[in-house]
C-alpha cells in the first residue's frame, strides 16, 4: 500500500521521504525480496525506481530465490500448463 500511495502521490510531500525509506529498508531488510505479493511488486518497484531506488528496484527484478517475480512467474507457468486440458 506504500508503494501505490508513492505511485499516485496519496500522500503529502513532507510524508515522502519517509515512506521511500521504508520502502527501501523493507527490501533491504528482506535480502532485496519483496513482500508485496504478486499483485504489488509492479507498484513497490516502480516506487523504488521513481524515488531514486534503482539499484533496488532492479534487485528486485533479477531475483531468483523465493518470495521473488522469478520464482512466482516459474510456478505459476508450470501450474497452467499442468492443468491445461489436452
Amino acid at each position: 500500500s506504500n508503494a501505490m500511495g508513492l505511485i499516485i502521490d496519496a500522500m503529502n510531500a513532507s510524508e515522502r521521504p519517509r515512506v521511500v525509506s521504508w520502502l527501501a529498508a523493507d527490501v533491504m531488510t528482506h535480502s532485496n525480496h519483496t513482500t508485496t505479493g504478486l499483485l504489488g511488486w509492479r507498484q513497490e518497484v516502480d516506487a523504488l525506481s521513481k524515488h531514486g531506488h534503482d539499484d533496488l528496484a532492479w534487485a528486485l527484478m533479477t531475483q531468483k530465490t523465493y518470495p521473488s517475480l522469478g520464482v512466482r512467474a516459474t510456478a505459476l507457468l508450470c501450474r497452467l500448463i499442468s492443468h491445461r486440458r489436452v
